[in-house]
């Protein structure tokens, strides 16, 4: 996957909105805790930018690792949609603009295969990250819950990580 190509025209764009796709089985749990500034279900992230087509961040079944594509592969009845609150902590990401994205992988795979995207935005309160981190601690990945964590917060094992790519504005 070309992350770069991906993530490039999105930089300096305003986001519109974050909403969190989780399974059905999965909804029930995101809803009772979006005051929390971290989930964990499986389904997928969608990222929206004024002006660009929705971001979509999931997890590769086979492989457990992060993708990033302008369409979901998932079944079309697969997936919820919630949106992020407009209350804290997520309303710190009201008005802002993308800066950078920091592409990590796992000291247990393969180069190339990302476990995780720190995202982070220039916002009115300085520099906010939102994480996008496939799950499953077992197989080296981030996990500690489901298939894939959004937050705020980088997650527990963030000292495993390893760098990958950096995509900055110029």
């Amino acid at each position: 996957m070309n992350w770069h190509a991906t993530y490039e025209p999105l930089l300096t764009r305003e986001l519109e909105g974050i909403a969190f796709l989780p399974i059905t089985s999965d909804t029930a749990l995101v809803l009772s805790h979006l005051e929390q500034s971290h989930h964990w279900f499986s389904g997928a992230v969608c990222i929206g930018f004024l002006g660009a087509d929705d971001l979509f961040l999931t997890w590769h079944l086979q492989r457990q690792v992060l993708q990033a594509t302008n369409s979901l592969e998932w079944n079309r009845f697969a997936l919820d949609r919630i949106t992020a609150s407009a209350e804290a902590p997520w309303d710190v990401f009201n008005r802002a603009t993308l800066e950078s994205v920091h592409l990590f992988s796992g000291q247990a795979k393969l180069p190339g295969d990302i476990v995780a995207a720190r995202h982070d935005f220039n916002t009115v309160q300085g520099i906010a990250s939102l994480w996008a981190c496939t799950g499953n601690e077992p197989m080296g990945n981030v996990g500690e819950g489901d298939d894939l964590y959004v937050s705020l917060d980088a997650p527990r094992n963030v000292d495993d990580l390893v760098v990958a790519d950096v995509i900055r504005a110029n």
